[in-house]
């Protein structure tokens, strides 16, 4: 479900890893490859694994009906195809017999899922090698398209940057819509310099909008009551000054 709600709707490609699998939903990246395997086996997705590469790498998903660009109505036929550069695309009376993997126009439940739980926050279960790694060289869970054509991957230690500054947003979900918005609107995009500066500024208008900070406020606390040993000095100072003042001293000046 994961990855079907997150492939490119023009082209029903989804662009991740076990890994990247793995930091979503707190799981480990083993169990997280074995399950996608499963899936492959039962023909539901095609993986591309890239050579030197063990974050990101194409996956098709099986029958999936794209819902906008060149291909929008035609359905991928993920088994038939040989290659990530050319996939092969159905009509749909062509695959009548084959249920469509279809995207939700909202954020799919188990993203939902993944926020109730805050799974994002248990990010690194990486070694000490990886968490030392330059910025750089750091393993990347999602991609953004650039104006050159090109493809940014979020590091992973940025992006547990991101979770840590904007608890009130689910960074992952809002990561796949700004995908979207950047391949609908190929004139908008960012270059490599400023692309986490427009990675900011969404997620601060998605948490400004969303009205939610990430914190509880605090309960309201119901006033302490007074011991008996204050109410026996507080009732003694009045009894006294009422004296001074019967007998005209004036009390405390």
């Amino acid at each position: 479900m994961a990855i079907l709600s997150q492939a490119d709707p023009a082209t029903g490609i989804w662009k991740g890893s076990a890994g990247t699998l793995a930091i979503m939903f707190n799981l480990s990246p083993r169990t997280c490859r074995d399950d996608m395997e499963k899936l492959e086996k039962k023909g539901y997705l095609k993986r591309f694994l890239v050579a030197g590469r063990h974050t990101l790498y194409p996956v098709l998903v099986h029958n999936y009906e794209c819902s906008t660009g060149a291909m929008n109505g035609k359905r991928l036929n993920a088994m038939e195809s040989k290659s990530c550069e050319t996939p092969i695309y159905d009509g749909c009376h062509e695959s009548a017999g084959a249920s469509a993997a279809t995207v939700p126009e909202r954020v799919p439940e188990v993203l939902k899922e993944v926020e109730k739980k805050r799974k994002e926050q248990v990010l690194f279960a990486s070694s000490d090698k990886t968490r030392s790694l330059p910025l750089e060289q750091e393993p990347t869970v999602f991609e953004l398209p650039l104006v050159d054509g090109t493809e940014y991957g979020v590091p992973q230690k940025l992006y547990g940057e991101y979770v840590k500054a904007y608890p009130g947003v689910t960074v992952m979900a809002q990561l796949s819509k700004m995908r979207t918005w950047l391949l609908s609107n190929p004139t908008r995009r960012k270059t490599r310099k400023g692309i986490t500066r427009a990675i900011n500024s969404w997620l601060s208008r998605a948490q400004d909008s969303s009205g939610r900070t990430g914190y509880l406020p605090l309960p309201e606390m119901e006033p302490r009551k007074p011991t008996a040993y204050e109410k026996d000095r507080d009732a003694f100072t009045e009894e006294l000054q009422k004296r001074k003042q019967e007998m005209g001293v004036n009390y405390g000046g």
